[in-house]
């Protein structure tokens, strides 16, 4: 479907928010939280069916997360469109409504961001860790003020780990 088409198409089901067009085929809607899952629904309702990822950035200098939903279509008159659903919310209080009764595969991707950054996802059965160990007691790992280099040096210790420097010789 061509920009411009697609555009007015959007800004008429959805005429609470502001979509603009980033580059070809690449379309941004900014919904506020409040309406989050109702604009999700409806882009399902136009077609796009295919959540490809959440993908959730740390922004402590603002004191924000940036939400990204990045949407498509697996058909044919879609699936050079990608919508993407972007909104910032403060980094306090990141709660947002679950999307897995629109596009199942929400479930694992919010399971992703709750783990490595702390986000709660509303509605949500299956927050729990994935990746991290049980008993991670540790800030997500992925805020930007985790302090990586301390727990390296911790582990190292734990384990009695020795990391020798080896000079290479040059060729030449």
């Amino acid at each position: 479907m061509k920009d411009e088409e697609l555009l007015g198409l959007i800004q008429t089901k959805l005429p609470d928010t502001t979509p603009s067009i980033v580059y070809s085929h690449r379309l941004k809607l900014k919904p506020y939280l409040e309406k989050l899952h109702d604009t999700c629904s409806t882009l399902l309702s136009m077609g796009f069916d295919h959540l490809q990822t959440i993908c959730v950035t740390d922004y402590p200098q603002t004191g924000e997360f940036e939400f990204n939903y990045i949407i498509g279509s697996v058909q044919d008159s879609l699936k050079e469109n990608i919508i993407m659903v972007v909104l910032r919310l403060p980094r306090a209080r990141p709660i947002v409504p679950t999307v897995k009764d629109v596009w199942p595969a929400a479930v694992q991707l919010e399971r992703e961001e709750f783990e490595m950054l702390g986000v709660r996802f509303e509605g949500n059965p299956e927050l729990k860790f994935l990746y991290l160990p049980e008993d991670w007691n540790e800030i997500p790992p992925l805020l930007k003020d985790y302090k990586l280099k301390r727990w390296v040096d911790e582990e190292r210790d734990r384990h009695d780990l020795v990391i020798e420097r080896v000079e290479h010789e040059r060729e030449h």
